[in-house]
């Protein structure tokens, strides 16, 4: 049975659905409109849409962000009035994309945001920040074009997106930017022309479009850029002539073209870029000489024009360049290679090869390059001098690519170079010289079984220096080069002539100095005949007893003085680097070099001191002696700590070298030199000096090969595998490091799903490696090897225990270097730079 319903309630009811229904609006309280956001609040809101948008909860640094402190205590915040003027929050781990909000921070000056992983487009309303300065996106993961609303920014002097992930074309806006300084659009997937808008850059310092896809030629009005110092297109798809404007550019130092396909000329128009210091023109199709005016960049330091068509000569004007890098493989160069390579003092890469019409012989001065480590020579017609000495250089070059010719084709261009050097032209009798008649038939030449054996040509005429290359004849029996008008020094290499049995260069009134110390070991020699020039045989007591064993002889004996000025200059001993002030502290344990360094006054003199150094231990007990001698016959006029030869030498044993340890050295401590009394012979000049040698623990290291999950690149195993203490892989860490005991183990491979390619990947991994260690209780510092770390190298912490680096035996050194506390040497203007480097 249904309860009856209540007509009262029925009544209510009915009431209130009348009242739902009507379209009269119930009467309500006036409201009050609430206030307008101040500039602080509409700033908070923009932040916190970017908090939001970028992933903030899981940045590295998020200090106060989205919560109710003051805006300038947000992580990388900074603030003028309550209102945003910098956003700076580079390598943070930013993951997601840019809210068009940002546009709303009407005084935002700089917006720093490299090193993250944003992604999607550049917000056009960027280009509404009429305040803003710096825009730097670098290495992030964008996509799109870059917005031509940028090009309405007239404040901003740098615009950054290297390696940001942007395409398509470069806004021609862009050459609006009258306040532009630095435009960096480098390792993108920009396609199209360089907007010649851009030559309207007049206040642009540098300029960075490398490896796009750009296409099209140079724009000469890029001649413009008045104030350019750096330009990059390389690594791109341009093609054309170098444009002859580019000559213009008066400030430019560092020009990069390589890695094109432009043809043509090299413009002579670029011999008037005086500042230049830097031009890579290299890998493109190139074709005819290298300009003379070239001879104008009188500051190039780098020169790569390897991988061209080039044609003609290598000039001679580089040998007054301050070169370190000269790179010309895989051209089509000939001729020789001109003597005046030998003066760039500086040059530390030499790069011939694939120069199939390149002839002749290494020039000689090449010795005279103390820092050349790369010498690349291989598929041309180019010679290495057999002599001792010559050969002696080259095999201390770190790095030499080319082969030896045949010994007879050698001996022929020595000839040659003798016969230029001494005015051949000039000679009373040159018959069949330079001719392609066996050199047995040249006049003076007596050959044996392919090799000469006698170069005979007294009162011929001859005149300019004694060539050295005279050495190549390295079967010669017997030389005759009297009466002629020879000058100069008497070349060291003839000491390297072991058959030479006669030696005859009397009546050569202008060779002067003292003969070679080395004679001493042409144990064949019966004559030697240099009366009637400067020459004069050493008095030194070692040379004058070899000296007494030749049968014929005719010249004179130099003179010595009666009394000798020596000094003990420097003394140190040293395990990887030093000072002279011995301020760097030795290794317990650990073999280190002593040097001493002796010199004396003018006139040295011809004498042959000995130095003696004696350790004691801390009870005053002799630990350890030892006799150094030069093998040189004359002192030293100056120290030259970059001359190993210039000083005695002695490697003291790791067992003698001990805390405690004392030391004294001595010149010529049986006091047979007539030394005056201002000598200072002794150091120190009493007693003994102690020597700072401390004990460090063993360094353990372990090598970890990291393979990204997604994509493992297994080519670094082999580096790993296998590796010991003695592996090439540690031995610079080994040898540099103050080291006593240092072993090394390979790891299994480890796999991350992290992209290490990035900033903040590469960081995190350092917490995974960490973790890895903690795990397995592992000791000593762990090296992450991987095949890619994106733009870097490698990165260390500082201090601690992991370091991730490319498998490079000076890349694991750096990054453990970092890990042990060190600090940047002061070489390339890098970031914290160890204030107490030697």
């Amino acid at each position: 049975m249904r309860r009856p319903v209540s007509r009262p309630w029925s009544a209510v009811l009915w009431a209130i659905l009348l009242v739902a229904c009507s379209d009269e609006p119930e009467p309500t309280a006036p409201t009050t409109p609430p206030p307008p956001l101040t500039p602080a609040d509409s700033a908070r809101q923009v932040l916190i849409a970017f908090y939001n948008a970028t992933g903030g909860p899981n940045w590295l640094q998020n200090r106060n962000w989205n919560t109710a402190s003051d805006l300038s205590n947000w992580y990388g915040v900074e603030t003028k009035g309550g209102r945003v003027t910098q956003l700076v929050l580079a390598d943070n781990n930013l993951v997601g994309t840019l809210p068009a909000e940002l546009g709303d921070l009407a005084l935002l000056h700089r917006l720093v945001l490299n090193g993250n992983q944003i992604s999607g487009r550049i917000p056009p309303e960027l280009g509404i920040l009429s305040n803003l300065t710096m825009l730097n996106l670098r290495g992030n993961d964008l996509e799109g074009p870059i917005p031509p609303e940028l090009g309405a920014l007239a404040r901003l002097d740098t615009l950054d997106l290297f390696n940001a992930g942007v395409s398509g074309a470069i806004p021609p806006s862009l050459g609006n930017l009258s306040s532009l300084q630095s435009l960096t659009l480098g390792w993108n997937r920009l396609s199209g022309p360089i907007p010649a808008e851009l030559g309207r850059l007049d206040n642009a310092t540098y300029m960075n479009f490398s490896r796009n896809e750009l296409t099209g030629t140079i724009p000469p009005e890029l001649g413009d850029l008045d104030s350019i110092e750096l330009l990059s297109v390389s690594r791109n798809d341009l093609t054309g002539a170098i444009p002859t404007e580019l000559g213009q550019l008066a400030t430019l130092e560092r020009l990069y073209l390589y890695d094109n396909r432009l043809t043509g000329g090299i413009p002579p128009a670029l011999g008037q870029l005086s500042q230049l210091d830097v031009l890579w023109i290299h890998q493109n199709d190139l074709a005819g000489p290298i300009p003379d005016e070239f001879a104008n960049l009188t500051a190039l330091e780098d020169l790569r024009a390897h991988e061209n068509s080039l044609s003609g000569a290598i000039p001679s004007f580089l040998g007054g360049f301050p070169l370190r890098i000269l790179l010309l493989h895989d051209n089509t160069l000939s001729g020789g290679m001109p003597a005046e390579i030998g003066e760039i003092g500086t040059l530390e890469s030499l790069t011939l090869n694939e120069n199939r019409e390149l002839a002749g012989l290494l020039p000689r001065s090449l010795l005279d390059l103390e820092y050349l480590e790369d010498l690349w020579f291989d598929d041309t017609g180019l010679c290495p001098q057999v002599d001792e000495e010559f050969r002696k250089w080259m095999q201390a070059l770190p790095n030499l690519v080319g082969a030896e010719c045949d010994p007879g084709e050698v001996e022929r261009l020595a000839l040659a170079e003798f016969h230029d050097m001494t005015g051949g032209a000039s000679w009373a009798n040159r018959g069949a010289w330079l001719s392609d008649a066996d050199v047995g038939d040249w006049y003076g030449v007596m050959s044996e079984g392919g090799h000469v054996v006698e170069l005979k040509l007294p009162g011929n005429a001859l005149a300019g220096p004694f060539p050295a290359e005279i050495a190549n004849l390295t079967q010669l029996r017997a030389l005759d080069l009297s009466g002629n008008d020879l000058s100069g020094a008497f070349p060291n290499a003839v000491a390297g002539l072991s058959e030479l049995t006669e030696l005859r260069v009397g009546g050569n009134p202008g060779l002067e100095g003292a003969l070679p110390f080395g004679l001493r070991g042409l144990d064949h020699l019966r004559v030697l005949d240099f009366d009637g020039t400067g020459l004069c045989a050493s008095p030194s007591a070692n040379f004058q007893a070899w000296f007494a064993e030749i049968a014929e002889t005719a010249g004179a004996t130099c003179d010595n003085p009666d009394q000798v000025t020596v000094s003990l200059e420097m003394v140190y001993l040293t395990q990887s680097v030093q000072t002279p002030s011995r301020r760097v502290l030795l290794v317990a344990n650990r073999d280190a070099l002593l040097r001493a360094f002796v010199t004396a006054e003018e006139p040295r003199g011809y004498f042959e001191p000995d130095v003696l150094a004696v350790f004691t231990g801390p009870g005053g007990d002799e630990l350890h002696r030892v006799v150094m001698t030069r093998g040189d016959n004359q002192i030293p006029a100056e120290a030259r700590e970059g001359e190993l030869g210039s000083s005695y030498n002695a490697v003291i044993p790791a067992d003698v070298l001990t805390p405690g340890v004392r030391m004294f050295v001595e010149v010529d401590s049986d006091g047979d030199l007539p030394l005056t009394a201002e000598s200072r012979t002794r150091f120190p000049a009493t007693g003994s000096d102690s020597l700072r040698i401390v004990e460090v623990p063993p360094l353990q290291l372990t090598l970890v090969p990291v393979l990204e999950e997604a994509a493992p690149d297994t080519s670094i195993l082999a580096w790993v595998r296998g590796v010991s203490a003695e592996s090439p892989q540690v031995g610079l860490l080994k040898h540099s490091f103050p080291l006593a005991e240092f072993s090394v183990r390979p790891h299994d491979p480890f796999y991350t799903s992290l992209d290490i390619t990035t900033t903040a990947g590469q960081v995190a991994l350092f917490g995974e490696l960490e973790a890895l260690r903690t795990a397995e209780g592992g000791r000593g510092y762990y090296y992450g090897v991987a095949a890619d770390l994106g733009s870097v190298g490698g990165r260390g912490q500082l201090p601690g225990w992991v370091s991730i680096g490319v498998p490079s035996p000076y890349t694991l050194t750096h990054e453990v270097g970092h890990n042990v506390s060190l600090r940047h040497a002061p070489c390339g203007n890098p970031p914290g730079v160890n204030p107490v480097f030697p």
